[in-house]
């Protein structure tokens, strides 16, 4: 029986059969049992030192943090500042290993017991405690709520460990990177990519494994994910990845399409071979989803010589069914990445082959267009202006496009000219009612006798102009007298 004085004594041979029998009634003494191994200092050199040592080793008189049993030197160990919290605890604990010494044990006792075999705290049982989190469903590491402090910590922590280490295999086959679909994988379970290249968030719904954004914050997070294999993907490798996307059958929202074509278009000028968009399927405002390159789509517009403009429902006309693009697209308009750049509304245009404005021409680029005829027959009135606003746009189109032109100059007038004119009357045939055109009619034709004056609801621009231009040598319909 070991008395509890002040101060204590050191363990001897001349006492050892008293330790093994009687160490376990320290436990109601707090002073004596954390510290008493003081006295077994280096300058302890009775003989017999070192059977004390070896029945130390082997004789369970070492509270653990959670044990209510004592345990062997060699189980525990000393909680190491850099495994602390902020309140002193281990930033991962686990009570089944339960691997540390109880609090109440000094500090200064650590060198001395090391002598006596105490365990030290390895990567080896770092990676063990952090396993055993992973597996259970009140994971800390996996919580929402465990601070970016913690996480910054245990990064700090496990970067120690070198690709040589032994303990780098363990590391990388647990399954410590949060994925954005919420699966946790590990790093040998393949390739896993940052959420950004150059810069710019990779879209949602592409088949590639992409980390968590938000778990990025940490730098010291993103620093341990690099260390362990975490790579940023090539601007081609994604673009690939979204355009396969396209090859099967389509199920993307609107709002992933968008995401889709965003990152097409910021990465526009950074990918080094040439995209088909030829499979692409759009949102339209009617709830269907149009390859635009197979039917005509157009993008919103609140142009007055627009499709919702000239083709929609009007009081006179039950309106042309148009396709247009899904307002979500347009919605926070992106920025031209640089000056060289297209426009978000001139690269979808030129890209995809959504029509910005209403065209003279058919998608297949051999007849004129459904919405020029519609034009033609229900909104006569608006037709030569809408020819002067087309025309700055399609000049060089129709320059070498001759069977267009004779389309356009044979367009039915009988609705143009806002009187009973004969039926086969053409708008080659007509003339705009300009002021000494007008006069001559009253001066040599009878007051009722028809002429094939345009009836404009609203005047040219340019009058002279739009007759005069010169398109493969051919002049535009109508003629001045």
């Amino acid at each position: 029986m070991i008395a509890h004085t002040d101060t204590p004594k050191p363990i001897c041979q001349e006492n050892l059969p008293a330790v093994s029998g009687s160490i376990r009634v320290l436990e109601a003494k707090m002073f004596d049992l954390y510290v008493w191994p003081r006295a077994q200092s280096k300058s302890c050199a009775v003989r017999g030192q070192g059977h004390v040592r070896d029945l130390i080793a082997v004789t369970p008189v070492w509270r653990s943090r959670h044990g209510n049993s004592l345990r062997v030197i060699d189980s525990v160990a000393f909680l190491p500042d850099d495994f602390k919290n902020s309140d002193g605890n281990p930033l991962l604990d686990d009570s089944s290993l339960d691997p540390f010494l109880f609090a109440a044990y000094p500090a200064a006792l650590e060198e001395i017991l090391e002598e006596y075999g105490l365990m030290i705290l390895s990567f080896d049982l770092v990676l063990n405690i952090l396993e055993n989190d992973l597996a259970r469903s009140t994971s800390i590491v996996k919580s929402h709520f465990t601070s970016a402090e913690f996480h910054c910590r245990i990064s700090q922590l496990l970067l120690e460990i070198e690709d040589e280490d032994a303990e780098m295999s363990t590391l990388k086959g647990l399954a410590i990177l949060p994925l954005r679909n919420a699966e946790w994988v590990s790093a040998n379970s393949g390739t896993i990519y940052l959420p950004k290249t150059r810069e710019i968030d990779i879209p949602a719904d592409v088949d590639i494994r992409v980390l968590d954004l938000a778990v990025l914050a940490s730098e010291g997070r993103k620093a341990l994910f690099v260390h362990l294999g975490t790579v940023e993907p090539s601007v081609n490798a994604v673009r690939s990845a979204i355009l396969a996307n396209y090859s099967l059958p389509y199920r993307e929202m609107c709002g992933e399409s968008k995401s889709h074509l965003r990152y097409l278009y910021l990465t526009h000028k950074l990918h080094h071979s040439e995209d088909g968009y030829c499979a692409n399927r759009v949102h339209c405002d009617n709830g269907h989803t149009v390859n635009p390159q197979e039917k005509e789509m157009y993008l919103p517009s609140i142009n007055p010589y627009g499709p919702e403009g000239l083709l929609g429902r009007t009081g006179n006309s039950q309106g042309m069914n148009i396709l247009l693009m899904h307002s979500t697209y347009l919605e926070n308009i992106l920025a031209r990445p640089h000056s060289a750049q297209l426009s978000w509304r001139e690269w979808l245009s030129t890209s995809f082959g959504i029509r910005g404005r209403l065209s003279l021409v058919a998608l297949d680029g051999k007849s004129l267009s459904n919405s020029w005829t519609y034009v033609a027959g229900s909104r006569p009135g608006k037709l030569l202006r809408l020819l002067e606003y087309l025309r700055r746009y399609q000049r060089s189109e129709l320059r070498h496009a001759a069977d267009i032109i004779m389309e356009i100059r044979s367009t039915d007038a009988t609705k143009l000219c806002n009187m009973d004119l004969p039926d086969n009357c053409r708008l080659d045939e007509t003339y705009l009612p300009l002021s000494n055109l007008q006069n001559l009619c009253l001066r040599f034709m009878e007051e009722d006798e028809p002429f094939p004056f345009l009836y404009l609801e609203e005047g040219l621009t340019d009058e002279k102009n739009i007759l005069q231009v010169d398109l493969s040598s051919q002049r535009l319909p109508g003629r001045e007298g």
